[in-house]
């Protein structure tokens, strides 16, 4: 992705998102095509880019953990 221009994402053969490295990405779809995600709120999100607490804290959202792998 470091020499391209303009990536394009396609899942079976059509064209999800088109946009500059690094791209925005969003959905779930064009998200899971990279790596893993999760589904936190309203947003998809990746795990190294959640913190876990014990205690809430500022901009804590309170969540439920459904499986670990």
């Amino acid at each position: 992705m470091e020499v391209a221009d303009q990536i394009a994402v396609m899942n079976r053969g059509v064209v999800e998102q088109v946009g500059r490295p690094p791209p925005p990405l969003r959905g779930a779809g064009v998200m899971s095509f990279i790596g893993p995600v999760n589904h936190v709120g309203r947003s998809w999100v990746r795990p190294h880019d959640l913190q876990l607490q014990l205690l809430p804290g500022d901009g804590a959202d309170e969540a439920m953990i459904e499986r670990i792998v």
